[in-house]
């Protein structure tokens, strides 16, 4: 029984295989065999739209940039993409940052309407898998790493009763998935959404200590600076 499942699994693998391989030759001229390849270095800067999916604070997609460099491995329809880049983000609260629940103990403040209103700047480390479905369209899909190096309190009514540091964890990590267009020489439209799969909230302030999620939608244009290749492949 054992022996009858891996012949049919070696059987749907070589058939795959096969048909991958006819695909590519017929759609781009590829030819999986060959020892393909480019490598591509570039910038990008864009658009980025964040928010914090969790109490207290208000579910908006608030605007921010992206901008960073990349280098970029293809073999065939196959490559990897590995970025640093430098985002901002803006995170307002629901209510006035000195209701009660925002309060720590035997603190007092006469200010109970100004919203908290912070912002942060990261680097990120996004590391993604690529599919290409035609010469200038791709898919992208892997995992993202960031680092907050600074939190700015736009208002200063989060400072008054605590320490802006405070509130969010230095480091989380994300899925990240998106797709990118080739539209003229060395340039692509990409869009990507990341959801975060680490808690980032770092407050130990009783009635906010909940679990904070970030998810966000970046659009971004890219451009090559440099490419080296062996064989060049087609496509933008």
């Amino acid at each position: 029984m054992k022996s009858m499942k891996k012949k049919l699994l070696l059987t749907l693998l070589s058939g795959s295989f096969l048909i991958s391989n006819s695909y590519g030759i017929a759609k781009w001229g590829i030819d999986l065999t060959n020892k393909r390849f480019n490598t591509d270095f570039g910038v990008k800067a864009g658009g980025n739209f964040q928010q914090i999916n969790a109490y207290p604070f208000t579910p908006a997609f608030n605007p921010g940039y992206i901008a960073g460099a990349y280098i970029e491995h293809r073999w065939n329809v196959l490559g990897l993409k590995l970025e640093a880049t430098v985002s901002s983000a803006k995170y307002v609260t629901e209510f006035a940052a000195a209701r009660k629940y925002y309060v720590l103990d035997k603190v007092t403040t006469t200010d109970t309407v100004s919203k908290a209103d912070l912002s942060t700047m990261s680097i990120n480390i996004p590391l993604m898998g690529e599919i290409r479905a035609s010469e200038r369209f791709t898919f992208l899909l892997g995992a993202q790493y960031s680092m907050v190096l600074s939190v700015k309190d736009n208002n200063g009514a989060y400072t008054k009763i605590h320490k802006p540091e405070d509130v969010f964890k230095k480091t989380s990590f994300a899925a990240i998935t998106g797709f990118e267009v080739g539209f003229a020489k060395k340039f692509r439209f990409g869009a990507t959404y990341t959801m975060g799969v680490s808690d980032i909230n770092n407050s130990q302030i009783k009635g906010i200590d909940g679990k904070w999620i970030t998810t966000g939608a970046q659009a971004y244009l890219t451009y090559r600076i440099r490419r080296w290749s062996k064989h060049p492949m087609p496509g933008l």
